[in-house]
């Protein structure tokens, strides 16, 4: 029977996951006493090679890497070096390091060590659980990250500040709304809202289909009948003069299906 050593309940089983390049993000920290002052003085510095000697860059130190927590922690107004006013060598590192907490990493790609904010942007914990021996089964050192995050299942709301990058199974919607000799939308859609304008009597036709529950919008214009084709299931929009008249659709996997519509609108919204 294997024991756990009660050393294990002490030590940070913390992993962190990076969502982009951290090269340059990672430093060594430094710390000297002032034959002058008497006083201890302290800075980090950004770590620029790894142990081999090879150059830190994006290629090798790309989004998707663990890092794992190895306990060394730094604190400003404990540790010098890391709040306003602390100096090392006659200046002050910058917004980099001032009041900031830093927690000392390890990188099994690079082999680099180093301390690291982990509230910045750029990392994310991963794991909380699992020793710092026991390596990912699927880590690798190239530029494209083969292990994923956490999923997240929440009845909450989600608040997103900054960038979203959908890289898994679902991804962004991919259907284009075409007609003949017309076409809107992109393989990347870029919102569920279309203005179109009809020149001609056309029929409209999805040359691929969202995921069950998308919904799209399309604001249609022009004295002309656009007709339901293919991948479509609704009844014919024929606006007057200078009217609009929005229709939504849902999809079900399969089709998108016609769910309301507006009266005539005074004005005609653009979107892409």
């Amino acid at each position: 029977m294997a024991l756990a050593y009660e050393g294990d309940n002490y030590r940070s089983k913390r992993s962190y996951i990076t969502t982009g390049a951290f090269n340059g993000l990672i430093y060594q920290y430094t710390a000297q006493l002032n034959a002058t002052t008497l006083r201890n003085e302290g800075r980090l510095t950004a770590i620029t090679t790894s142990p081999s000697g090879t150059t830190l860059s994006a290629t090798n130190c790309p989004a998707g890497r663990i890092l794992r927590e190895i306990g060394s922690k730094l604190y400003p107004g404990v540790h010098p070096g890391l709040a306003v006013g602390d100096t090392f060598g006659g200046s002050v590192v910058g917004t980099t390091a001032t009041n900031k907490y830093w927690v000392k990493v390890f990188d099994a790609q690079t082999g680099v060590r180093g301390f690291i904010d982990p509230n910045a942007p750029t990392f994310a914990v991963y794991n909380s659980d699992k020793s710092i021996e026991i390596q990912d089964a699927f880590e690798n050192a190239g530029g494209v990250p083969t292990r994923l995050g956490q999923p997240v299942n929440t009845a909450g709301n989600v608040t997103l500040g900054g960038q979203l990058a959908l890289t898994g199974t679902t991804k962004a919607i991919t259907y284009v709304v075409t007609t003949s000799p017309y076409a809107f939308g992109t393989t990347a859609n870029l919102g569920p809202f279309y203005s179109f304008a009809a020149a001609a009597a056309v029929a409209i036709t999805a040359t691929s289909v969202p995921p069950t529950g998308t919904t799209l919008t399309i604001f249609y214009s022009g004295a002309f009948t656009t007709t339901p084709g293919s991948g479509f299931v609704g009844a014919a929009v024929a606006p007057t003069g200078t009217q609009c008249i929005a229709v939504s659709y849902v999809s079900n996997g399969t089709v998108l299906i016609e769910y309301a519509r507006s009266g005539a609108l005074p004005t005609v919204p653009t979107f892409p």
